[in-house]
């Protein structure tokens, strides 16, 4: 039985909605304000980003996170999903570094991963990113 928590996220304590549920049933990730990345790597190797709407983002995204990201060790044939921030008024007030926060593996080398648990594919993305953290 799966089933989400809680209804009203924004009375929580944050730190709690980070943790992972004992037995399973609970679907909660802690929000970050930006907008949403999706990260195709295609292929041929090529990596292209679009947001929630499919725009492309290409264009938009700083030349030094690409680099950070395109140095993960991500197969090629993966789709992850992420936010990127720095781009929304809230993010230039507090004058925060353009990042992005990858956190699911929709398609990895070739294989959806829609029906694996999400604490599986969300541990290939940890993986990936100890195996070189972005700095």
């Amino acid at each position: 039985m799966l089933t989400h928590y809680p209804d009203k996220p924004h009375t929580q304590n944050p730190c709690f909605l980070a943790e992972w549920d004992a037995q399973g049933i609970y679907i909660c990730q802690q929000k970050v304000d930006g907008w949403r990345l999706i990260v195709i790597r295609d292929k041929q190797g090529a990596f292209h980003y679009y947001s929630r709407h499919n725009k492309n983002l290409s264009s938009d995204i700083e030349a030094s996170l690409k680099l950070e990201i395109e140095s993960l060790p991500i197969p090629n044939d993966t789709q992850l999903d992420g936010e990127w921030i720095s781009r929304r008024a809230c993010s230039k007030k507090y004058d925060l570094p353009q990042m992005a926060f990858l956190f699911d593996a929709l398609r990895w080398g070739g294989k959806w991963l829609l029906n694996t648990p999400l604490k599986q594919r969300y541990a290939l993305v940890v993986l990936a990113v100890a195996e070189n953290p972005i700095k």
